[in-house]
Protein backbone atom coordinates (compact mmCIF):
# COMPACT_ATOMS: atom_id res chain seq x y z
CA UNK A 1 0.00 0.00 0.00
CA UNK A 2 1.49 3.07 -1.15
CA UNK A 3 1.93 6.27 1.30
CA UNK A 4 0.30 8.98 1.97
CA UNK A 5 2.28 11.83 -0.37
CA UNK A 6 -0.38 14.78 -0.03
CA UNK A 7 2.28 17.30 -1.99
CA UNK A 8 2.48 14.74 -4.54
CA UNK A 9 6.70 15.06 -4.50
CA UNK A 10 7.16 11.26 -4.80
CA UNK A 11 7.04 12.01 -8.66
CA UNK A 12 8.90 15.08 -8.91
CA UNK A 13 11.94 14.72 -10.96
CA UNK A 14 15.17 14.09 -9.41
CA UNK A 15 16.26 17.77 -10.96
CA UNK A 16 13.78 19.36 -8.77
CA UNK A 17 14.40 17.77 -5.96
CA UNK A 18 17.79 18.22 -6.08
CA UNK A 19 17.67 21.77 -6.43
CA UNK A 20 15.10 22.19 -3.51
CA UNK A 21 17.98 20.05 -1.25
CA UNK A 22 20.64 23.17 -2.65
CA UNK A 23 18.59 25.92 -1.55
CA UNK A 24 20.21 26.36 2.19
CA UNK A 25 23.69 26.00 0.61
CA UNK A 26 22.01 29.12 -2.17
CA UNK A 27 21.07 30.72 1.23
CA UNK A 28 24.66 30.40 2.52
CA UNK A 29 26.39 31.19 0.18
CA UNK A 30 24.34 34.49 -1.26
CA UNK A 31 25.25 35.40 3.10
CA UNK A 32 29.00 35.25 2.08
CA UNK A 33 28.83 37.17 -1.00
CA UNK A 34 26.46 40.02 0.47
CA UNK A 35 29.46 40.03 3.70
CA UNK A 36 32.41 40.02 1.18
CA UNK A 37 30.82 42.37 -0.69
CA UNK A 38 29.99 45.05 2.27
CA UNK A 39 33.08 47.28 1.52
CA UNK A 40 33.01 47.79 -1.88
CA UNK A 41 31.22 51.01 -1.87
CA UNK A 42 33.73 52.46 0.64
CA UNK A 43 36.20 51.61 -1.89
CA UNK A 44 34.57 53.20 -4.33
CA UNK A 45 34.30 56.61 -2.65
CA UNK A 46 38.11 56.26 -1.64
CA UNK A 47 39.54 55.51 -5.16
CA UNK A 48 36.97 58.52 -6.49
CA UNK A 49 38.58 60.82 -3.79
CA UNK A 50 41.88 59.44 -5.24
CA UNK A 51 41.11 59.73 -8.62
CA UNK A 52 39.91 63.78 -7.98
CA UNK A 53 43.76 63.87 -6.40
CA UNK A 54 45.20 62.81 -9.11
CA UNK A 55 44.01 65.22 -11.73
CA UNK A 56 46.25 67.98 -9.90
CA UNK A 57 49.35 65.61 -10.59
CA UNK A 58 48.60 65.46 -14.40
CA UNK A 59 48.98 69.60 -14.54
CA UNK A 60 52.31 69.16 -12.84
CA UNK A 61 53.18 66.42 -15.37
CA UNK A 62 52.37 68.54 -17.89
CA UNK A 63 53.97 71.93 -16.74
CA UNK A 64 56.82 69.66 -16.07
CA UNK A 65 56.90 68.36 -19.83
CA UNK A 66 57.02 72.32 -20.58
CA UNK A 67 59.70 73.11 -18.63
CA UNK A 68 61.99 70.09 -20.24
CA UNK A 69 61.14 71.58 -23.55
CA UNK A 70 61.75 75.42 -22.02
CA UNK A 71 65.57 74.00 -20.29
CA UNK A 72 66.44 72.14 -23.86
CA UNK A 73 68.05 74.93 -24.71
CA UNK A 74 70.19 75.53 -21.90
CA UNK A 75 73.42 73.61 -22.65
CA UNK A 76 73.45 75.34 -26.16
CA UNK A 77 73.15 78.40 -23.86
CA UNK A 78 76.21 77.58 -22.04
CA UNK A 79 78.17 77.02 -24.47
CA UNK A 80 77.70 80.41 -25.96
CA UNK A 81 78.21 82.28 -22.24
CA UNK A 82 81.51 80.24 -21.92
CA UNK A 83 82.60 81.88 -25.23
CA UNK A 84 81.22 84.93 -23.97
CA UNK A 85 83.63 84.63 -20.76
CA UNK A 86 86.44 83.74 -22.69
CA UNK A 87 86.02 86.64 -25.01
CA UNK A 88 85.62 88.94 -21.91
CA UNK A 89 88.72 87.86 -19.27
CA UNK A 90 87.64 90.62 -16.95
CA UNK A 91 83.82 88.60 -16.07
CA UNK A 92 84.40 85.46 -15.93
CA UNK A 93 83.58 85.01 -12.56
CA UNK A 94 79.90 87.34 -13.01
CA UNK A 95 79.75 85.17 -15.61
CA UNK A 96 79.49 82.37 -13.83
CA UNK A 97 76.99 83.72 -11.32
CA UNK A 98 74.74 84.78 -13.38
CA UNK A 99 73.99 81.61 -15.37
CA UNK A 100 73.81 79.48 -12.25
CA UNK A 101 70.99 81.97 -10.75
CA UNK A 102 69.38 82.11 -14.66
CA UNK A 103 69.39 78.02 -14.88
CA UNK A 104 67.67 78.10 -10.80
CA UNK A 105 64.73 80.85 -12.21
CA UNK A 106 62.51 78.73 -14.12
CA UNK A 107 62.14 75.75 -11.42
CA UNK A 108 61.63 78.55 -8.49
CA UNK A 109 59.16 79.98 -11.00
CA UNK A 110 57.12 77.32 -11.08
CA UNK A 111 57.59 76.00 -7.71
CA UNK A 112 56.47 79.09 -6.76
CA UNK A 113 52.96 78.55 -8.98
CA UNK A 114 52.41 75.13 -7.65
CA UNK A 115 52.72 76.29 -3.76
CA UNK A 116 50.23 79.37 -4.64
CA UNK A 117 47.94 76.58 -5.64
CA UNK A 118 48.58 74.12 -2.88
CA UNK A 119 45.68 75.31 -0.28
CA UNK A 120 43.05 75.37 -2.62
CA UNK A 121 44.40 71.50 -3.08
CA UNK A 122 44.50 70.96 0.77
CA UNK A 123 41.10 72.78 0.85
CA UNK A 124 39.39 70.51 -1.71
CA UNK A 125 40.80 67.56 0.04
CA UNK A 126 39.17 68.63 3.40
CA UNK A 127 36.08 68.94 1.65
CA UNK A 128 35.93 65.63 0.13
CA UNK A 129 37.35 64.32 3.55
CA UNK A 130 34.42 65.94 5.22
CA UNK A 131 31.88 64.50 2.63
CA UNK A 132 33.49 60.71 3.70
CA UNK A 133 31.52 60.51 7.14
CA UNK A 134 28.06 60.93 5.37
CA UNK A 135 28.83 58.80 2.56
CA UNK A 136 29.63 55.89 5.47
CA UNK A 137 26.40 56.64 7.04
CA UNK A 138 24.73 56.17 3.67
CA UNK A 139 26.44 53.06 3.02
CA UNK A 140 25.35 51.48 6.33
CA UNK A 141 21.75 52.50 5.78
CA UNK A 142 22.36 50.80 2.72
CA UNK A 143 23.94 47.81 4.37
CA UNK A 144 21.15 47.68 6.92
CA UNK A 145 18.56 47.28 3.52
CA UNK A 146 20.63 44.31 2.07
CA UNK A 147 20.79 42.63 5.19
CA UNK A 148 16.80 42.81 5.62
CA UNK A 149 16.42 41.80 2.24
CA UNK A 150 18.74 38.71 2.77
CA UNK A 151 16.62 37.97 5.94
CA UNK A 152 13.04 38.17 4.07
CA UNK A 153 14.90 35.65 1.11
CA UNK A 154 15.89 33.12 3.90
CA UNK A 155 12.59 33.33 5.71
CA UNK A 156 10.87 32.87 2.08
CA UNK A 157 13.40 30.08 1.77
CA UNK A 158 13.03 28.03 4.68
CA UNK A 159 9.84 26.53 3.46
CA UNK A 160 11.44 24.99 0.87
CA UNK A 161 14.21 23.85 2.93
CA UNK A 162 11.57 21.93 5.02
CA UNK A 163 10.02 20.36 2.15
CA UNK A 164 13.28 19.05 1.06
CA UNK A 165 13.44 17.43 4.50
CA UNK A 166 10.53 15.84 3.89
CA UNK A 167 11.32 14.48 0.46
CA UNK A 168 12.34 10.62 0.75
CA UNK A 169 15.36 9.57 1.99
CA UNK A 170 15.41 12.64 3.98
CA UNK A 171 15.41 13.18 8.11
CA UNK A 172 13.58 10.80 10.36
CA UNK A 173 9.68 11.00 8.52
CA UNK A 174 11.46 10.11 5.23
CA UNK A 175 12.07 6.60 5.20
Amino acid sequence: MPSFDPLGLRSAPADVTHALRALPELAERLEQVTQDTSVLEEVRAGVEAIKRDLLALSEIRDETAAIRGDTAALPALGEQMGRVAEAVQALPKIDERLASIEAAMPVLVQVQQHLERLPEAIETLGRDLAKLPELLDRMLVSLDRLDGTVATLQASVEPLGRIANRMPGRGPRGS
